[in-house]
């Protein structure tokens, strides 16, 4: 992989991280997860039924480690290793590695996202605030996003009580879920086919934003984890002007660590590094 690869890969999952923002399972992997016979009084095939199972279907978890692959079909086709860390709330860290050879990272927490390219000396770095005052979004929504949770946004979780907060839509075979309090300009809805013998699983994550094309979040189907049920990929397809971006994470859920009390410390900047703007990296992808 040349540098310009690794830089374009680099963008392009910093791209995803941004408009994400903006617009082998352990013993303890069941823990918390209550199967569709477990439904409250009414049973399925209801939208209080359907909702409460979803929402019963992902629980607390503090933090994760796991390894995952980056895959890249658009605008040039790349895969790359990384290793992922999560701090629930608080921090999430991807390490890029060719060869062993760290290559880029990023890194987000409640005040600012870092992206790293450390084959060319650069690095970008924008507030998080920024994002989460203009879209009501945090730093938990977003790792609720990357790991396939239906979320209700400020929260970084679904809760059963959050049914009223919700234009939902039940048919034959899904349920489509769209908060009813957006940010003017801004909305996403939430799409998950439904199972007579589990809880929905969330497919698609639509966002659309004024002036924007629309994101397109579409997810495998959820497997139990220690955060409840969680996608084993997520593929994130949009365009920025005349290019497309179709990018995915596949996380490797059998080999994952939930909470083991692990911290994250923020990413080095290499000396001599030159600062570039967020409008820079995504510019990257046109090239």
């Amino acid at each position: 992989m040349t540098r310009k690869s690794a830089y374009i890969l680099l963008a392009v999952a910093a791209a995803g991280l941004l408009l994400v923002t903006a617009c082998g399972t352990s013993k303890k992997s069941q823990k918390g997860y209550l199967p569709a016979e477990a439904t409250p009084e009414g049973g399925r095939n209801t939208v209080q039924g359907e909702f409460a199972a979803l929402a019963r279907s992902y629980v607390e978890w503090t933090d994760v480690s796991m390894p995952v692959k980056l895959q890249v079909a658009k605008p040039k086709r790349l895969s790359v290793s990384a290793n992922a860390k999560m701090i629930r709330g608080k921090a999430l860290s991807i390490s890029m590695r060719v060869f062993g050879i760290e290559v880029g990272s990023l890194y987000a927490d409640n005040d600012s996202i870092t992206i790293v390219a450390k084959f060319n000396d650069m690095y970008c770095r924008e507030s998080m605030s920024k994002f989460t005052q203009t879209y009501g979004l945090t730093l938990a929504d977003m790792q609720a996003a990357i790991l396939g949770q239906v979320f209700t946004p400020g929260s970084g979780m679904l809760s059963e009580k959050d049914v009223k907060q919700y234009k939902i839509d039940l048919g034959e075979n899904s349920i489509s879920l769209t908060p009813k309090k957006l940010p003017k300009g801004l909305s996403w809805t939430f799409a998950a086919v439904l199972s007579s013998e589990a809880a929905p699983s969330l497919r698609s994550l639509t966002v659309n934003a004024d002036g924007h094309n629309p994101i397109v979040c579409a997810y495998g189907t959820a497997q139990p984890t220690g955060a409840g049920m969680v996608a084993p990929w997520v593929n994130l397809g949009t365009r920025v002007g005349k290019y497309e971006i179709d990018a995915t994470m596949n996380w490797e859920l059998s080999r994952a660590k939930w909470d083991t009390g692990l911290s994250i410390n923020q990413p080095r900047i290499p000396a001599g590094s030159r600062r570039i703007s967020a409008a820079k990296v995504l510019e990257i992808i046109k090239k």
